[in-house]
């Protein structure tokens, strides 16, 4: 939705959240968290997101869950989150599932528990949300709520790489460099450093330019090498940047 079509829908949803329509609600909260078509108010946002909340329209309850735990809009308040979160999550709400499953994971608001952590993980995972598949693989891992178990970590990754999540691009080739749960595969680990490390992530720039360095699964290439450990040490990568230090010595 472009900004003058959310400028000219703010009337509309004003009169009918003003009626009690829960989407108008939310989406009124939306425009005023964001900024679209109105002045950036995030008190007016957390408003409007508690008026659809509490007529039970599970966005908002995320929404709102996420104003309690970033503290917009409202005072920061992490039970007030898992409130929200819970909410939302038992109407099957991914997004809920998954930011209530980061509360356990890291204790915020509710006694740390790990196990419950991966079941709603598992749960937004199944539903296809790259973030909570992407965890999923790393709790299986590091065996932290299930047992430990690579293979499996293999296959989540997998599935968030696949979505573009470069986090997971990264450790899918992580997964491949090493023979964690796959067999030892370097131009596999060499395709999935380069899918994250274009799309910027700084850890997988400083391993693609490792493969160049040193011909793993690619041709060795140095001025490849020294263009993916600048590119990551730009963005202050130091192992990227040691790794330039090595080459320049080399040389």
């Amino acid at each position: 939705m472009s900004m003058i079509t959310y400028a000219q829908n703010i009337k509309l949803f004003t009169e009918e959240a003003n009626k009690g329509n829960v989407k108008a609600q939310y989406n009124l909260g939306l425009c005023y968290s964001e900024g679209k078509g109105v002045a950036k108010d995030l008190q007016q946002g957390a408003y409007w997101y508690r008026m659809a909340a509490e007529n039970g329209f599970a966005s908002a309850q995320n929404a709102l869950a996420y104003c309690y735990k970033n503290g917009k809009g409202v005072a920061q308040d992490y039970k007030q989150a898992v409130y929200w979160f819970q909410k939302a999550a038992d109407q099957g709400d991914e997004f809920a599932q998954y930011g209530l499953a980061v509360c356990y994971d890291k204790g915020q608001g509710v006694e740390q528990d790990y196990t419950q952590a991966f079941s709603l993980y598992q749960k937004a995972a199944e539903k296809g949300l790259a973030v909570a598949q992407h965890n999923i693989g790393i709790c299986y891992a590091t065996g932290q709520g299930v047992k430990q178990d690579y293979t499996k970590a293999v296959i989540w990754y997998r599935k968030a790489a696949e979505q573009g999540r470069p986090t997971a691009q990264n450790d899918l080739a992580i997964c491949y460099h090493y023979a964690y749960g796959v067999e030892q595969d370097y131009t596999q680990a060499v395709y999935w450093y380069r899918k994250a490390a274009e799309n910027g992530y700084a850890e997988a720039q400083n391993s693609l330019g490792y493969c160049y360095e040193h011909g793993d699964g690619i041709k060795q290439d140095i001025s490849q090498a020294i263009y993916w450990y600048r590119k990551a040490a730009d963005q202050g990568n130091e192992k990227a940047r040691r790794n330039l230090d090595n080459i320049e010595q080399k040389n």
